[in-house]
């Protein structure tokens, strides 16, 4: 397994992987995604701009994330000095969940942020969304604030961590 950064070549691998997670996350009542986040334009710029990640398996896109300096729009008004970075799409193929992938591109990122001179690294989860609730929590991440989604008028948490002084692995 590997975790490289994507290009044109994964794009549609990457698209299906995205929209099956939210069908999956969907079927249990969790709005983690706007429907505009995973339209082929949107995943296209992550890539063309070098923010979206994949880990491959044998040639097979099984997980993806994007790795970006800009903030969400609930971000932009917190009085905030950190050097932020912000993990978005994340996403691993329901087949594969469960098995430490999660793991792997979190410390991925976690330690991309921290080489990169970031303090600190945020991600913004549903509030019904429980199991990545806990597996950010259990990364240390901790609840920055909540706020309700304009597109979607739901509710949703964001986590953060620290990078300064913390070990990455």
């Amino acid at each position: 397994m590997e975790i490289i950064k994507a290009n044109m070549s994964h794009l549609i691998e990457a698209l299906y992987l995205m929209r099956q997670c939210n069908d999956e996350l969907l079927k249990n009542n969790i709005i983690q995604w706007e429907e505009e986040n995973t339209t082929m334009q949107r995943v296209k710029n992550d890539i063309e701009n070098g923010y979206l990640y994949v880990m491959r398996d044998n040639n097979v896109t099984i997980g993806t994330m994007a790795i970006s300096p800009f903030l969400p729009i609930e971000d932009q008004n917190k009085d905030d000095t950190k050097k932020t970075i912000t993990v978005y799409r994340f996403a691993i193929i329901p087949f594969w969940q469960k098995k430490g992938i999660g793991q792997k591109l979190m410390s991925f990122a976690e330690k991309f942020a921290a080489d990169n001179g970031y303090e600190n690294i945020r991600v913004n989860i549903s509030v019904n969304n429980l199991r990545a609730i806990n597996f950010y929590t259990t990364r240390k991440y901790k609840k920055a604030y909540e706020f309700i989604s304009e597109k979607t008028n739901e509710p949703y948490t964001c986590f953060e961590k620290e990078l300064v002084g913390e070990l990455v692995n």
